[in-house]
């Protein structure tokens, strides 16, 4: 989702925190484009800095802040109806997502298929103003696109005890317009990496690159025996637990990745093996 990384990392392509990438809505109906409901028009998520047009069966995305404005992926509705989902869409770069029936005319539930949470859209009246004018593909745009969209997007800057303003006024001389997309790519790098959030990621497929994991400081430990644990430790685990205090073996569902069973006849046990990977479809 965003725009194509040859001269550098784009801002969807930098930022993964809070999940900060990977949502659209569309418009399915069996009954043809101009259902009650219809979803042509422009809407805007609610967080996340997304922009959506959506006109008939073409979805185009925009990722906005207050002062950026990038054009990002397009998107084609799909003919098929799926129990449940009002419009889907696919995308090339995005993946499949899907309005979730119900909602009203001017605010609506959106879902990216491999994601967690629901998005809320609100229909807007038009594209937003900063879109008349979007940012150039340049060294210097997509660091104002950047730097913009953490300042705006991230929520952790005060528990990770950084100044966000400081650390852009500390690296926006080092860029240039003669900045290469491996200078650029490593400067967003440097700027994001002291958080140690695992929840961020740069990735750049003009240059083949994505940054490693961002662990906290002095998590090494627990991440260098967390594959024995997964494949050894864990199961060993839940042997002890499912024969000292189980009746019986637990149920399995979502491919086992949710376990349930009882201690007594009052008390239910639930064990969360992940938070996804529960279908085929990796939902």
């Amino acid at each position: 989702m965003g725009r194509r990384p040859e001269r550098g990392p784009t801002m969807f392509q930098a930022i993964r925190a809070v999940r900060l990438l990977m949502l659209c809505g569309g418009v399915l109906t069996s009954i043809g484009w101009a259902a009650p409901q219809s979803l042509d028009g422009v809407w805007r998520s609610q967080g996340y800095g997304y922009v959506f047009d959506i006109n008939g069966s073409v979805l185009k995305a925009f990722e906005i802040t207050k002062t950026t404005c990038v054009e990002g992926f397009t998107a084609q509705r799909r003919s098929a109806t799926v129990a449940g989902q009002e419009a889907t869409f696919k995308s090339k770069d995005a993946g499949i997502f899907f309005v979730r029936t119900g909602g009203t005319n001017d605010h609506k539930l959106l879902h990216q298929e491999d994601s967690v949470p629901d998005i809320r859209i609100d229909r807007i009246a038009r594209i937003p103003a900063v879109c008349d004018h979007p940012v150039e593909n340049t060294p210097i745009g997509n660091f104002e696109v950047f730097t913009r969209t953490w300042a705006e997007n991230y929520i952790s800057f005060d528990l990770r005890q950084t100044d966000w303003d400081k650390v852009v006024a500390e690296y926006r001389p080092k860029i240039s317009s003669q900045t290469t997309p491996v200078q650029l790519f490593e400067t967003f790098e440097a700027m994001i990496k002291p958080l140690g959030d695992l929840h961020t990621y740069i990735g750049a497929r003009g240059l083949k690159r994505s940054t490693a994991p961002f662990w906290r400081l002095g998590t090494d430990r627990i991440i260098k025996g967390r594959s024995n644990f997964a494949t050894i430790g864990r199961q060993a685990l839940f042997a002890v637990t499912n024969r000292a205090y189980l009746h019986g073996a637990p149920r399995l569902f979502c491919h086992d990745h949710l376990q349930y069973g009882h201690i007594n006849s009052t008390t239910g046990y639930l064990r969360i093996l992940s938070f996804g990977g529960y279908s085929r479809h990796n939902t």
